[in-house]
């Protein structure tokens, strides 16, 4: 839930979409934007039978959140989003090494396990963009 409103800053979520994304079940998944907004971390608006959730930009450690969940959950995503069209033939992928050396400007290491054929190097030069 908290990598969902800190990766996406300019986007508000209603309390169902947390719960959704978070899937922590209907108890906690209440809770826990509740708690956000307690911390400030996040901001609640409420209004027409709606609550709903936006990262505080403004909080001191906004911006070390958004690091921290950029460097692991954004990773992984923008990865599987790029490895999608290879899904049936990738039996593993990973990211390896420092992320806070990557995060200075170094490269991250990405270790992908695959039935190697002639159509998976075709798509090659678009995974050179996840670096």
């Amino acid at each position: 839930m908290l990598a969902a409103l800190l990766l996406n800053p300019g986007r508000r979520f209603r309390s169902n979409e947390l719960v959704a994304i978070g899937r922590p079940g209907s108890g906690a998944g209440k809770r826990v934007p509740m708690q956000f907004a307690m911390s400030v971390i996040a901001l609640k608006t409420a209004g027409c039978d709606q609550r709903l959730y936006s990262p505080n930009r403004r909080h001191s450690i906004y911006l070390e959140l958004r690091s921290i969940c950029l460097m692991t959950v954004g990773v992984a995503e923008a990865i599987a989003r790029e490895l999608a069209p290879f899904g049936n033939r990738i039996a593993l992928s990973f990211v390896f090494g420092s992320l806070a050396r990557s995060a200075a400007g170094k490269r991250r290491r990405l270790m992908i396990v695959a039935l190697l054929t002639s159509s998976i190097w075709a798509k090659r030069s678009s995974l050179s963009k996840i670096r």
